[in-house]
């Protein structure tokens, strides 16, 4: 069935399956308040098997491979809650909220994106110790089985084949350490294209083109995610499976999922290799109008809970709180002596603090989980309200009430993991200007200090560095980008400690490499602020951590 005839199969069965979704998750809170009365998590189970049916007759793969991972999930549940326990049951009742929320998405935006629920999957999968799923597991394509012959004979690939893995094992290196940045996937680029011209088959051909268009993406547009940089790994191992096989004249069989992988990925590109649309079409593959950017708004908007979600569970956090607080009180103040069910308080202040983690309030989340902690320490028969932990999670819970209360007051409720909107400085032609030479300064600097490696540690190559870089600094200053004139004063430290008379050794290769690293951060910033593109996260904590490290080494010395 295609992604049209299931979002309208789908529209037919929304209302009751979102219904259903949402009993399941009241049955599982249910299950979880009164852990021995299985009643809850018997009707969650029934509930789970109606949806699983029902996606299955309107065709929502990923959907209803969600449906079977929380089976396997709820069926298995001990008879004893634990902490464990207590987790996975809240993520099976957040994956059933988000697969309520995934079936809106389908039916207003008449596009289904299976990779939205991989996140939920996944995580499922991880609690019962399997693999995860890969990002193009939902993406069905088809290998003709007509093998395509080729001119070419093994002879060349035999010839040059070592050479293009050693150069796609260099460029997979520096991408894993230096990321975009440098030349390590136009390195594995050049590999792919040559494994192309000496491939010993058509299929080959076909192949090696398609993953030299996917690299080529990732250099301009496609974001460098863990997922791809798996991906060139594997395509890496194939490359050696690859020439193994070439070395006894015998063509190796590309692997489903790396055919996947490829289409996959050139799918989400804006701009795709020539021909690759008869090549889809020649392999089943359905492409859809979707970029890597979209579906990046797609899973931020799907896996955030709405600005009314948040208020309506923190709301009910602070209910339940605030009663258990009142009775509390109450307890020390009129009977001291009165005993306490140490186990069912345990349970109920984890099972708030799980609550808020779920939508990702991890701060007031971590005091309730830490206040259950306290009562799981305490190692008493009978706990009674006077007891001093008692005390001590009064006081936590009253801390998380004036939080919540804080949060509810506020105009809008947000997770403790959006970011910020990032900041683009705005700069005119002068400054512009003014930037291109500070970089220019930079270059100069990175010179120096190949002279000084090259030349095994000649001081006179980097006596000019400090002055260069007191320019830089002050230009930076000037700007008013002093956090990126900051780490380069360590710079000037390292430099003044080489130029030291008393000191005879050359710097050590640590603190040089650590030097590269930082100039190549701050000119990679300088670079995003003169094309007012806010800079990457990734960029300022290499910078921060790279600054720390150098410090550190000075501190040392």
């Amino acid at each position: 069935m295609n992604t049209l005839t299931a979002s309208a199969a789908l529209q037919l069965v929304h209302g009751e399956l979102n219904a259903l979704l949402n009993q399941i998750g009241d049955h599982l809170d249910l299950f979880a308040k009164h852990w021995q009365q299985r009643q809850g998590l018997e009707e969650a189970i029934n509930e789970l098997l109606v949806v699983r049916g029902t996606l299955e007759l309107v065709d929502m793969t990923a959907a209803r491979h969600f449906t079977e991972e929380a089976l396997e999930i709820v069926k298995e549940m001990p008879f004893e809650a634990d902490a464990k326990a207590l987790d996975t049951v809240g993520q099976v009742s957040y994956g059933c909220a988000l697969l309520a929320r995934y079936f809106d998405y389908i039916v207003s935006k008449q596009c289904d994106v299976p990779e939205l629920l991989l996140p939920a999957i996944n995580q499922l999968r991880q609690s019962r110790r399997q693999a995860p799923l890969l990002d193009s597991h939902f993406f069905p394509v088809r290998v003709p089985s007509v093998r395509i012959a080729s001119s070419v004979t093994f002879k060349e690939l035999n010839q040059t084949g070592r050479r293009q893995h050693l150069l796609f094992q260099m460029g997979l290196l520096h991408v894993v350490k230096h990321g975009k940045q440098g030349s390590g996937l136009k390195l594995c680029a050049r590999a792919t294209e040559i494994l192309g011209r000496s491939a010993p088959d058509g299929r080959h051909k076909e192949f090696w083109y398609l993953a030299n268009g996917v690299i080529n993406a990732m250099t301009s547009e496609l974001m460098l995610t863990p997922s791809r940089l798996r991906w060139l790994s594997q395509i890496e191992r194939y490359i050696d499976k690859h020439l193994e096989s070439a070395r006894s004249e015998q063509i190796s069989v590309i692997p489903n999922v790396l055919w996947r992988d490829v289409f996959y990925h050139l799918s989400l590109a804006k701009k795709r290799p020539a021909g690759f649309d008869a090549l889809a079409k020649a392999f089943h593959v359905q492409v859809r109008p979707l970029t890597d950017h979209d579906l990046l708004d797609a899973q931020r908007a799907l896996g955030a809970p709405a600005d009314q979600t948040y208020r309506v569970v923190l709301s009910h956090v602070h209910d339940e709180l605030s009663a258990l607080l009142a009775d509390l009180n109450h307890k020390i103040v009129s009977s001291p002596g009165a005993e306490l069910d140490q186990q069912a308080l345990e349970s109920q202040i984890h099972r708030l603090g799980q609550t808020l983690a779920v939508i990702e309030q991890a701060t007031l989340a971590q005091e309730l989980i830490g206040a259950s902690a306290v009562l799981s320490r305490t190692e008493l028969k009978v706990l009674v309200a006077c007891h001093s932990s008692v005390q001590t999670v009064v006081n936590a819970l009253s801390k998380v009430r004036m939080g919540l209360e804080s949060k509810l007051a506020a105009t809008q409720v947000r997770s403790e993991f959006d970011a910020p909107e990032p900041h683009v400085m705005k700069i005119d032609e002068r400054q512009h200007s003014a930037l291109t030479d500070v970089r220019s300064y930079l270059a100069e600097t990175t010179s120096a200090f190949d002279a000084y490696i090259a030349s095994e540690g000649d001081r006179s190559q980097i006596r000019q560095v400090n002055a260069t870089m007191e320019k830089v600094c002050q230009a930076l200053t000037f700007m008013k980008l002093e956090h990126l004139a900051e780490p380069l004063l360590e710079i000037q430290y390292v430099v003044e400690h080489a130029l030291d008379p008393a000191n005879l050794r050359s710097l050590p290769a640590k603190t040089l490499t650590l030097v590269a690293d930082l100039l190549m951060a701050v000119d990679y910033a300088l670079e995003c602020v003169m094309l007012r593109q806010p800079i990457p996260d990734r960029v300022n904590t290499l910078t921060n951590a790279t600054t720390r490290l150098l410090r550190k080494a000075r501190n040392a010395a």
